[in-house]
């Protein structure tokens, strides 16, 4: 917020000058072309009836990806169960510590410790999975992920759903400069393939509920 650095801190004062340079106010907008306009581009939605159909449409995509992260907590809960190897806790504990130094304490590793090893099992299986099944990517299929990501992350965030596809490939092309990237969009690649073999080998028992009860086997 105050866009500087930590050591220089102590000499900012603790008397500080707000300017208020602006107001938002929302405000329902009339349903019209000029609204259809500026949510979905110029002449894309032409009638009350093409809009709702949309709407419909992103909330039923949205339902399905909330539906599909429920299936994938599912399918991590039963294998995490089914691990019965134990890990070497007080090795792993003196790792974390050297190679975390001076990022928590031990009292924190303690609290967190249990999380940990829970995502180093999940880790050990997806790559079990992984090698039993070949699974594997190509350049094609990590481009067209992080391509989705993107839109994604647009309309998320900020509601625009026409990402112009120049935008789209630019930002293709500087994640697949940077390693980091490439391996962080990888890694949920490969997972979203396990989670697919997995969904064809099982027999899935789909239900019908409202949101409410949906939202509370979230919570749990």
């Amino acid at each position: 917020l105050l866009k500087t650095d930590k050591d220089k801190l102590k000499d900012i004062k603790d008397e500080f000058r707000i300017t208020l340079k602006s107001v938002s106010v929302f405000e329902k907008p009339e349903i019209d072309q000029d609204l259809f306009d500026k949510v979905y581009g110029k002449d894309v939605i032409k009638s009350r009836e093409e809009f709702d159909q949309q709407v419909e449409k992103e909330l039923t995509a949205s339902m399905e990806r909330e539906s599909e992260y429920k299936f994938t907590l599912d399918v991590k809960d039963h294998y995490l169960k089914k691990f019965k190897k134990d890990l070497p806790g007080d090795f792993l504990k003196r790792w974390l510590m050297k190679v975390n130094e001076g990022k928590f304490t031990s009292e924190q590793l303690e609290k967190e410790f249990d999380s940990f090893t829970g995502d180093l099992k999940w880790q050990l299986i997806k790559s079990r999975i992984t090698r039993e099944n070949d699974i594997k990517i190509t350049e094609e299929e990590l481009r067209a992920f992080i391509a989705v990501n993107l839109r994604m992350q647009f309309m998320q965030y900020y509601g625009i759903s026409n990402v112009p596809e120049e935008t789209v490939a630019n930002y293709v092309e500087e994640s697949l400069k940077n390693k980091s990237e490439i391996r962080r969009y990888s890694e949920r690649l490969i997972e979203n393939k396990v989670y697919d073999l997995v969904r064809k080998t099982v027999k899935l028992d789909e239900k019908e509920i409202t949101l409410e009860k949906f939202n509370k086997l979230l919570e749990k």
